[in-house]
């Protein structure tokens, strides 16, 4: 993570997540709105979450297990990909 100054705005806890949002460095400010890590632990039954669009641009950096992307009801391509 580039970012390390802490965002004082969203940091969600519980059983199954850590989700918290940093803001950039002030040389990078322009460009790049935040950086935001997900933490999850791993689950047997998984369930589908939506993601809305919100006109940014992101990059992932997948450090743990392969994600499902759906492309349709049941139909998915697995990421990252290799």
């Amino acid at each position: 993570m580039l970012g390390t100054r802490r965002h004082k705005s969203l940091r969600e806890h519980s059983a199954h997540m850590n989700y918290q949002t940093f803001k950039p460095h002030p040389d990078l400010a322009a460009l790049v709105k935040c950086y935001w890590t997900l933490e999850a632990p791993a689950q047997k039954e998984v369930q589908r979450q939506i993601i809305l669009p919100d006109g940014c641009m992101e990059m992932a950096f997948i450090l743990g297990d392969d994600i499902k992307r759906y492309t349709s009801e049941d139909e998915f391509i697995i990421q990252p990909v290799k």
